[in-house]
């Protein structure tokens, strides 16, 4: 291996990538041709010091004598110690991408969303493809689609009217994977793992799938937040709350405000609010949506300890919220794990009740049942407006139910 020893490791994993695909003769793979392709591989990783980690990775993935757990078990071994040695950039994106395919063929999607965090942190630009893919196999297309649909906003008012063609070729990719989304939630297809000796094989039954039946009425199992969703609003002692984050999205956004309006027998007794100290960067966009600035909340409170007192100040309470259940509740929820505390209560959701005693409106998003039902709402998405033109809503629903 004299000639090899001479070349850059660069050039070495070019080389030895090329060779695993062609097996093309030349000077220097006339050396390689008694290697087997694990020894060839062997060859690659001593050789690639710290430079294209992709390719070195993918010469692992042709050594097509090993497939299956073990296969994907070595990867995932592999990829894991990689992860130590490129703390940024295209190599540990790189890693990164690799490692949550293994995951996700050996379906332990919990570990391939959490490196789905570590991919978008990297602010890597296709992270739709293999977070989608992972709420796919938990049938969560719901989650999934609204996911695409806010990337797409987001992807189109970054590139403007005239992408480039990188620019436009993310475009299409997010439009192709929403499309086929949506076509899954119209067929009802979902997702089912089947048990073959031992491991998890996955595949799609879709006869033996029973229709998905509504949560409404029932405690929602498996969270820290227990509680039941109600269908009618029937008290008027209550506390409103509201949310502003990073994103729409528990699993990686975070908190950046709390607020609340704590109502007894129809009246505004106490308000609560509090910005948050947030560890993920707040975008442009979410910035100009909701006016909280990355400067505004370096030096707030940790999330921990604004919590220990919202939890205090809507202890015993119900809750009311606007579109609570499918955003605000999941993140909540997130925190109370970590923080290992639990509640249970029942919570009123505006947007729905809103539906059932409001019938025929154009659009029920808060800001625009504010403007037709007279509602005060002067500083729409900071929580403290918004908790207190949803208790408002909540209190014209409670009057319209009599």
């Amino acid at each position: 291996m004299e000639i090899i020893n001479k070349l850059s490791s660069s050039k070495c994993v070019d080389i030895f990538y090329d060779y695993f695909k062609n097996r093309e003769d030349n000077e220097i793979n006339n050396e390689l041709k008694n290697l087997s392709k694990e020894e060839l591989a062997d060859l690659v990783f001593k050789n690639t010091k710290g430079e294209n980690t992709e390719k070195a990775l993918m010469c692992k993935l042709y050594v097509t004598d090993k497939k299956g757990t073990k296969f994907n078990n070595e990867i995932i071994e592999l990829a894991n110690k990689y992860l130590t040695l490129y703390p940024q950039g295209d190599n540990l994106i790189a890693v990164l991408k690799i490692l949550v395919e293994a995951y996700i063929s050996e379906y332990e999607i919990e570990k391939a969303l959490e490196v789905c965090e570590m991919l978008h942190a990297q602010e890597y630009e296709y992270i739709h493809s293999y977070y989608c893919d992972c709420l796919y196999k938990l049938n969560r297309l719901d989650d999934a689609v609204a996911f695409l649909e806010e990337r797409l906003v987001i992807v189109k008012e970054k590139y403007g009217q005239e992408p480039d063609e990188r620019q436009l070729k993310l475009v299409n990719s997010i439009i192709n994977h929403l499309e086929k989304y949506k076509k899954y939630m119209e067929e009802g297809q979902v997702y089912i793992p089947a048990t073959e000796k031992g491991r998890e094989k996955l595949g799609i039954d879709l006869a033996s799938i029973k229709k998905k039946t509504s949560k409404d009425d029932k405690s929602i199992a498996g969270t820290n937040f227990k509680y039941t969703v109600e269908s009618s609003a029937d008290t008027d002692t209550f506390v409103a709350f509201d949310l502003e984050t990073t994103g729409k999205f528990a699993k990686w956004d975070e908190i950046t405000e709390i607020s609340a309006v704590k109502v007894v027998n129809g009246k505004v007794l106490d308000k609560f609010t509090s910005l948050v100290k947030s560890n993920r960067k707040i975008s442009e966009e979410i910035s100009e949506l909701t006016g909280i600035t990355n400067e505004m909340v370096a030096n707030a409170p940790e999330i921990n300890s604004v919590l220990i007192e919202f939890l205090k100040f809507i202890n015993g309470y119900d809750l009311v919220g606007h579109n609570i259940a499918k955003f605000d509740m999941k993140f909540l929820d997130k925190y109370l794990v970590r923080m290992g505390k639990s509640i249970s209560c029942k919570i009123y959701d505006t947007l729905r009740l809103s539906k059932i005693y409001f019938k025929g409106m154009e659009s029920y998003k808060l800001t625009e049942l504010a403007k037709i039902l007279d509602i005060k709402h002067t500083n729409a998405h900071r929580a403290l407006s918004d908790a207190e033109a949803t208790a408002e809503l909540y209190m014209k629903c409670f009057n319209a139910s009599k």
